[in-house]
């Protein structure tokens, strides 16, 4: 009996087992896939635009609620992924107990007018899709992470612009008891540019 081997089932066994050796390759492909959401993707959309640079915040965590709130110190870099359809958001936060990574990929979709995006992470939801909106350099976007088991967690991030070197995000868990997870006020520490980048 011959086995056969086509040249996409072996392309897609490499690309498998480099994901599992390689987790920012994982990652790109989870960029991809989020690319592939969006019907007509906005190149260097307005809105996102606003966000790209490196950014420093401090503020108040509460992973759960049998915590109280902490204080909590982040860095955050956003830039320009696949030619501008793409925004790429990495963020480091760490307080007294713990310390969360987390990799976000947003776009804008002009068919929709919505943001779609996912977000990978050490801490919360991870592989969470995203959609919201934006308007005026203000966010409200919704993370939804579907459970084994069935059930979902669900947050909502609200960011504020301040002006054009300031913003202000607020990250609630929503449940019939809703509580605020984090509130961190950010600073512009430097520039990103508009860069693209893969």
């Amino acid at each position: 009996m011959k086995t056969l081997f086509t040249l996409p089932f072996a392309a897609a066994l490499v690309v498998v087992s480099n994901m599992a050796a390689s987790p920012s390759l994982a990652r790109d492909v989870a960029a991809l896939s989020v690319l592939q959401q969006i019907r007509s993707p906005d190149i260097r959309n307005a809105q996102l635009s606003i966000l790209v640079g490196n950014w420093k915040g401090t503020g108040k965590v509460r992973p759960s609620r049998k915590f109280s709130e902490m204080n909590v110190k982040c860095s955050l870099n956003n830039s320009w992924i696949l030619n501008g359809k793409l925004l790429k958001q990495t963020m480091s936060c760490k307080s007294f107990l713990m310390t969360v990574r987390r990799t976000t990929y947003l776009g804008f979709d002009k068919a929709s007018g919505k943001i779609i995006g996912r977000s990978f992470g050490n801490f919360g939801p991870n592989n969470a899709a995203i959609s919201g909106s934006a308007s005026n350099g203000n966010f409200n976007l919704v993370m939804v992470h579907r459970k084994k088991n069935g059930g979902s967690v669900q947050n909502r991030l609200r960011t504020s612009m301040g002006d054009s070197n300031s913003m202000y995000s607020v990250m609630s868990k929503i449940s019939r008891r809703p509580y605020d997870v984090m509130r961190i006020e950010y600073r512009r520490s430097g520039n990103a540019g508009n860069k693209s980048y893969l």
